[in-house]
């Protein structure tokens, strides 16, 4: 959807000190001009010597071209060769605005499935079933041996094992009910100190559903990804839980737009009574329930914190009381007859 040159690689060279010369001199010595391209090991600049011997030769340390020669330093500052910036759409569909100087607005129909963790950039590739219950634990045996350019569809846990074989494999993105953070650490090479992965380099694009430790993923969300097994996905593992929250997110584009049966959802869902949500923050980060009721005044929650909150009632049996911004709306409310 958009592309922009990009700026190569900067090299400084201190010519001065390479030729032991005075920074005004070094002009003087130099073999190429601003603006000329010189590949790696050319000579850049040298000295006369004596009687045309014992010069001296400053020479290129990688190609580039010369942007600066300062007389003030003794200094040469070279550019590497540039490539092309790309945004590619996260989305098949229709581009329905265009906000210039900034992006553009895709709008498509998906199947989505939310999650509370990942890593990893947005990426594309065909899914692909890795395990065949949702409570199972993906391991390095359980990785296809060719499965390069797939998004995995693991179980309860994802291994650090299995995560480097996939690598190894080609694999672009796996999505998991749940991984121990010293496993995800391990895998990352690093500790994360806030969940904030929003360019944070990974090897592969990983989305956890359910949390941190074994977490069975949600039968719903296995169904809805299984049997889609095949098609094209669109997965993306960016987190950040301050302001501006982003999510990780699986879409699964289909054929048919506006049609509600292929999608099991309305394309616009709203936080309201009988709505299934999934809750991203703790205490009760990774379940799922059913919005109860919705107070009007602001409320306490856990935290202490004052805000508009949702009182839900968690497949787990238990009634708790979330702030609405800690709610991720999986589907639309229930009818009144489905509703307990």
């Amino acid at each position: 959807v958009a592309r922009a040159a990009g700026r190569g690689t900067l090299h400084t060279v201190n010519v001065a000190r390479q030729l032991d010369l005075l920074p005004a001199e070094v002009p003087a010595a130099m073999c190429v001009d601003e603006g000329e391209t010189v590949a790696a090991g050319q000579p850049l600049a040298r000295t006369r010597g004596l009687w045309g011997l014992f010069a001296a030769v400053c020479t290129a340390p990688a190609t580039g071209t010369v942007v600066a020669v300062s007389a003030h330093t003794g200094q040469v500052l070279l550019e590497g060769p540039a490539s092309d910036l790309t945004v590619r759409a996260f989305l098949p569909g229709i581009v329905v605005a265009v906000q210039p100087g900034r992006g553009a607005t895709v709008a498509g129909w998906a199947a989505r499935a939310a999650g509370v963790f990942g890593v990893g950039p947005e990426c594309h590739g065909p899914l692909v079933p890795a395990v065949g219950r949702p409570e199972a634990v993906l391991d390095a045996a359980g990785v296809p041996g060719e499965a390069a350019g797939a998004i995995l569809l693991g179980g309860a846990l994802v291994t650090a094992d299995a995560l480097a074989r996939a690598v190894a494999g080609g694999v672009r993105g796996v999505i998991t009910g749940g991984i121990h953070d010293r496993e995800l650490a391990a895998w990352l090479g690093q500790e994360l100190v806030v969940a904030d992965t929003v360019g944070l380099p990974a090897p592969l694009t990983l989305m956890v559903v359910g949390g941190f430790g074994r977490v069975p993923l949600d039968p719903d969300a296995f169904a809805l990804l299984r049997d889609h097994a095949g098609r094209t996905v669109c997965l993306s593992g960016w987190t950040r839980v301050r302001a501006g929250a982003t999510r990780p997110e699986v879409l699964v584009p289909l054929d048919g737009q506006g049609r509600e049966e292929d999608a099991g959802a309305s394309p616009a869902c709203e936080l309201e009574p009988g709505a299934r949500v999934l809750v991203v923050r703790a205490p009760w980060s990774g379940h799922r329930g059913t919005v109860a009721r919705l107070p009007r005044e602001a409320m306490r929650v856990e935290s202490g914190a004052l805000c508009a909150v949702a009182e839900v009632d968690l497949d787990a049996g238990r009634t708790v009381r979330v702030a609405q911004a800690n709610l991720e709306v999986l589907s639309g409310a229930r009818s009144p007859e489905e509703m307990p």
